[in-house]
């Protein structure tokens, strides 16, 4: 049987409310849904990418859905969060357009 989870990703901030959006976002779907959900950010906040992606592995879970909460799609959706996950900067791009 599949279990996933979700890896919600942030961009991070020395503000407060970043995190605290982030985390309530994965809080409320986590509520809702019945799954699991970890956060990670790509700066100031913690935890990286790294860290929550080996929280997450060791719930159990075989296969992990990333989900960037981000206001638009740039750099970092497009290639820091990809090469974060080893992904090819091709297959981040064409997930992007199934998205589309």
């Amino acid at each position: 049987m599949e279990k996933f989870g979700i890896l919600m990703l942030g961009h991070g901030s020395s503000l407060p409310y970043n995190k605290e959006l982030v985390e309530e976002t994965a809080n409320i779907i986590r509520e809702k849904h019945k799954i699991i959900v970890h956060t990670a950010f790509l700066n100031k906040d913690t935890p990286d990418i790294k860290e929550a992606l080996k929280e997450l592995i060791n719930t159990g879970v075989n296969r992990i859905v990333a989900l960037p909460l981000f206001l638009a799609h740039g750099v970092h959706t497009l290639q820091d969060i990809p090469a974060e996950l080893g992904l090819a900067y091709q297959r981040a791009s064409e997930a992007l357009e199934v998205i589309k």
